[in-house]
């Protein structure tokens, strides 16, 4: 499934949770590294001025983008006059394995950031290896981002156990259904949130007929555009909405290898070799034809939207957004919800400084911004009922469902990503697109593969 990511560098093809082989042995370096070195003890209030140096560490920061350089320029203003006494330095890293090799190599030459915005693929193993600090006691006293303050699907993925070693930050994202009412509306179908609501599988695969148009063999305008089947953040997606769960109560086991889970194979091989959902108007990408009307809905994450709304086409759309439609085994629709974070090394050199800086970059203010300048959303409660958040929504109806949406989320299979991606993923794919494997193989190996990486988990 083709999906634009927003917070990384423009890489067509790669998604800022998904795999790039050698998490693990990275976050093991680390752990190894930052062991010979110092490490500070446990929060304590500040007794004191805040100052000192802050370095903060981000991928999504493209140079030249002028969107992005005024979004980060009006947080370090912020920052720096709140905190006249602290020097403010930003870091850009590329996505991906650059990231964590310069976690790497700063942890081993002693020189480590500050403050790092964390992918939920990360957090967690990071946490494992003993290299973030424990950022309860500076929740404890800082009740602007304590956890009632955020959407329950933003707190999956920052805690385990008992313990907290992220605050979120963006988001929620969440993998979502693009709706241009003027062509349900054209093809005689009720694009009302209400009636959208009530979608199934069935429905998909039906209204996919009425929606689409081709001229002989060749698909002008996709109807029901879904071109993935094989990620395993499609697979949750569709488990979700089926009833089914992907990882069992403690999430130390897989629970999929059920009818649920069946059901979602076999849906994705009709969806792709029965129906021909993954095929669209040649040349052009979801996230261009969509836009340009080449596309009566398409499946992608709720990110996109900044895009979308980036294009004069855009501006001008009567669109909305639903959530994944249900299955048989399902009883309402639902998708997979994520939210990315803020996280606190735990050899910061300026530990309340970094907090000063986390606090201030989380706050309700900064939320605004972040959403007026980014078109990016928070998953503050108060964000979400704030009045920026009512007037846009007032303009932009895709706008209207979006917190239903998120709240419909399970979690995404982030609990070493990596590793469950490299095994899991082929076996879909030999299903789903290659026809060399049956449903209940696929399962089953899928299932004892990812029961033996989960084993790892302490």
């Amino acid at each position: 499934m083709e999906t634009v990511r927003h917070n990384h560098p423009r890489q067509p093809a790669i998604a800022r949770r998904w795999l790039f082989g050698n998490g693990a042995a990275l976050a093991g370096a680390a752990a190894a590294a930052t062991a010979c070195g110092p490490l500070q003890g446990p929060a304590k209030a500040p007794t004191g001025k805040i100052s000192g140096t802050v370095i903060y560490r981000d991928w999504r920061l493209r140079a030249g983008n002028p969107v992005d350089e005024a979004f980060y320029k009006a947080v370090r203003e912020g920052f720096v006059a709140k905190y006249p006494d602290v020097k403010f330095e930003q870091e850009q890293v590329p996505w991906g394995k650059d990231y964590l090799e310069k976690f790497v190599s700063s942890a081993a030459a002693d020189t480590p950031q500050d403050v790092v915005f964390s992918s939920i693929i990360w957090g967690r193993d990071l946490w494992a290896q003993g290299l973030l600090e424990d950022l309860g006691p500076y929740v404890a006293r800082t009740p602007s981002v304590a956890p009632n303050q955020y959407v329950e699907p933003a707190l999956y993925y920052n805690s385990w156990k008992g313990k907290t070693f992220g605050t979120p930050h963006v988001g929620p994202d969440f993998r979502t259904i693009y709706v241009n009412r003027k062509l349900f509306r054209e093809a005689g179908l009720d694009p009302s949130d209400a009636a959208l609501e009530k979608w199934t599988w069935a429905d998909m695969t039906a209204n996919h007929q009425k929606l689409v148009r081709r001229d002989g063999d060749k698909v002008t305008r996709a109807g029901i555009w879904f071109s993935g089947g094989t990620s395993l953040e499609d697979f949750t997606t569709f488990l979700y909405s089926n009833g089914g769960q992907f990882y069992n109560k403690d999430r130390t086991a897989a629970a999929f290898n059920t009818a649920q889970g069946q059901q979602v194979l076999e849906a994705f091989v009709d969806f792709r070799n029965k129906f021909r959902l993954h095929v669209g108007p040649e040349g052009l990408g979801a996230l261009q034809a969509f836009p340009q009307g080449a596309a009566a809905t398409v499946v992608m994450g709720s990110w996109n939207q900044r895009d979308v709304l980036g294009t004069p086409e855009g501006q001008a759309l009567d669109y909305t957004m639903m959530a994944i439609p249900y299955g048989p085994s399902g009883k309402r629709q639902a998708t997979t919800t994520w939210t990315n974070m803020t996280v606190m090394p735990k050899a910061s050199k300026n530990k309340d400084a970094a907090w000063a800086f986390i606090e201030y970059f989380h706050s309700l203010p900064v939320a605004i911004q972040q959403f007026q300048i980014w078109k990016q959303a928070s998953p503050r409660k108060d964000f979400l009922e704030s009045k920026e958040w009512k007037e846009a929504a007032s303009k932009v109806p895709s706008y209207v469902p979006w917190r239903r949406i998120a709240e419909s989320g399970g979690p995404y299979a982030y609990i070493k990503n990596a590793e469950l991606a490299e095994k899991i993923q082929p076996l879909f794919k030999e299903v789903v697109v290659d026809a060399k494997r049956s449903v209940r193989d696929a399962l089953a190996e899928s299932e004892r593969q990812a029961n033996l990486i989960l084993s790892q988990v302490k």
